[in-house]
């Protein structure tokens, strides 16, 4: 029985992995594998960030079964952990806490090794907030209340799992002990235990309570384990941006010049963002120009985001220094399957281990970085600093790598390479809106499957993230559990889509009950963005965004009050059957939840 691990880097493009975009791939290693690697080039994401985007990918279910991502992954009735685990491996989770593990997902993490601490912030904004401005207009209805009381009992759960473990388990927080330092965790804990018995004495009273305190809430001054509080500022300016200025003025130089011409928008797009502006005086309407300012002076925006609050997780290669342990350190002989996820490409984006300060790694860090832009040239199209975040993810990847060949393990483990989601923020094409748009760059992903020995195998049809789960699953021998409903991309008797559809929530919280969901289909010829409620009739949904792809290819230019929706029908007919599923399946599981919740 072969190893597996599976490597999530956030945020990356499909078309910025090799040379589509870039004369020189950032993604040496990366491509060096594809000789042995089952590869996908039409593979997309539910969603465009972490929460919707995980829960298909590492359960094989589509985003919005079992109530969508509204209690993260811990509904689903699989997921990758659970997969393994009952096929005799021992599972390793590195993760952050505010992920939201429950206790049902958790029991099959044999190891668990925290990236973080719990970040409330997240929390509200992700779930709570929605609610807290809702009340201000009226009262919450009984489903609203059912759906509060088990979301605020996980969030109290998994928070309390969490300090619990820093204090009983210390190898759980052994990646960020530092970043824990005197933080006093007892106090902490006994601040959860007495929220959690206020909350039990009346939940109710409690649920609004919480919402109307918010941010002053006694909740939220439990953010004392902070990644990013360990940052050290003077450390960034001096030992980095100052210390390897001639990186950064040719990295700034050759950014501008790749940029400032051919990612430029066209007069005419340019006249109509700023008419746009003119009349409706709202910020998000000269978007598409601010993007294209921050394309070419990238460098500097860089140097600014790292003097605010930056960076939620360890550095990749901090990750993937403590895996090497980890893994060498085990104990017994059955098969392990671990699972990462790191940010380097994330928003904020960042190219070099700047948690570590070790000058021997930066000099190599930075000698690697130079080099490549040196061989690279202007010879690119987008946002550089993305690109090298991209560059510095592969490098480390192949150090972590040439540690399992060191270990006798490389022979024997099947690695995965994927992203959960794509980015608006490599600025090409230039578009208006972030993350929450239906631009392809947002949805269009890599996955890389490598097992050793194999053949290459490069799928082309159209998939969702859904489907990777059920590869992995095959290359590695497994019978495909009966609640997965992703395919492996494998099976060539599977007939082929033209077509890949997307679903989510759109911003803030994922409540299907009042909110509309944010569908989107692409073929060869339309994209098309269609937001409906499953409390509406399909036909009363809105027509949001429509491309026709086959003479606007990059999506700038959105025809749905000109086009003829019968054109579309063929397309609309795929989102109305996937919304009839939906909705059945949404006033299902509230059902179940209501009657859970009288017992």
């Amino acid at each position: 029985m072969k190893n597996a691990i599976t490597i999530l880097v956030d945020s990356v493009i499909w078309d910025c992995v090799g040379t589509t975009r870039c004369k020189v791939s950032p993604t040496p290693f990366l491509d060096s594998l594809k000789k042995e690697s089952v590869t996908a080039t039409k593979m997309y994401s539910h969603g465009p960030y972490t929460d919707a985007a995980t829960r298909s990918l590492y359960t094989g279910r589509r985003c919005l079964d079992d109530f969508a991502y509204y209690f993260k992954v811990n509904t689903s009735p699989t997921n990758h952990y659970k997969v393994f685990h009952d096929n005799g491996y021992d599972t390793y989770g590195l993760y952050y806490p505010y992920y939201m593990v429950g206790a049902g997902m958790k029991q099959y993490i044999d190891h668990t090794y925290y990236t973080a601490g719990f970040i409330f912030g997240s929390e509200w904004g992700g779930c709570f907030y929605y609610y807290a401005d809702l009340i201000k207009t009226r009262k919450l209805n009984q489903e609203e209340l059912i759906l509060l009381r088990k979301r605020i009992e996980l969030m109290l759960d998994v928070w309390e799992d969490f300090y619990v473990d820093v204090i009983e388990k210390p190898e759980t927080v052994g990646m960020i002990k530092d970043v824990i330092g005197n933080y006093d965790v007892h106090s902490a804990l006994q601040v959860i235990r007495e929220e959690k018995r206020k909350f039990a004495k009346n939940k109710e009273d409690y649920i609004y309570d919480f919402l109307a305190k918010g941010k002053e809430h006694v909740l939220a001054t439990l953010d004392g384990i902070d990644v990013d509080s360990k940052v050290d500022r003077s450390f960034l300016s001096e030992e980095i941006y100052d210390y390897y200025k001639d990186f950064f003025s040719y990295a700034k130089r050759i950014n501008f010049k790749a940029n400032w011409w051919r990612n430029k928008p066209s007069m005419t797009r340019a006249f109509k963002c700023m008419f746009k502006f003119l009349k409706s005086k709202d910020k998000n309407d000269i978007m598409m120009l601010a993007n294209y300012l921050m394309c070419i002076n990238t460098f500097e925006n860089v140097k600014k985001q790292s003097q605010g609050h930056w960076q939620d997780l360890p550095s990749a290669r901090t990750q993937l220094n403590f895996a090497k342990e980890v893994i060498n350190n085990r104990k017994g002989d059955k098969p392990f399957y671990m699972s990462l996820h790191f940010l380097e490409p994330h928003n904020y984006v960042s190219f070099f281990s700047f948690d570590r300060q070790n000058r021997g790694e930066l000099d190599e860090e930075f000698e690697m970085l130079y080099n490549y832009c040196k061989e690279l040239g202007s010879d690119f199209i987008g946002n550089l600093a993305y690109f090298l975040s991209i560059r510095y993810s592969d490098y480390c990847i192949e150090q972590f790598c040439n540690s399992l060949k060191e270990q006798g393990l490389w022979n024997n483990t099947v690695l995965t390479i994927l992203s959960d989601h794509g980015s608006s923020y490599s600025f090409y094409p230039l578009h208006g809106a972030h993350v929450n748009c239906f631009d392809e760059e947002c949805y269009h992903v890599p996955v890389l499957i490598r097992v050793p020995g194999g053949n290459p195998v490069e799928i082309t049809s159209y998939h969702n993230s859904v489907d990777t789960m059920p590869t992995l699953y095959d290359l590695m021998g497994f019978d495909k559990p009966k609640e997965v409903i992703g395919h492996t991309m494998l099976d060539r008797s599977k007939e082929e889509k033209d077509y890949v559809m997307t679903e989510y929530m759109g911003p803030g919280c994922p409540d299907l009950l009042s909110r509309p969901i944010w569908f989107s289909i692409r073929d060869k010829n339309y994209c098309v963005g269609y937001k409906v409620g499953i409390y509406q009739a399909f036909e009363d949904g809105e027509l949001s965004e429509v491309y026709d792809l086959t003479k606007d290819p990059h999506g700038f230019n959105n025809i749905a009050k000109k086009v003829n929706r019968e054109t579309l029908l063929y397309l609309l007919k795929h989102i109305e059957d996937r919304y009839d599923e939906v909705k059945e399946s949404s006033y299902r599981f509230m059902k179940e939840l209501k009657h859970k919740d009288e017992i």
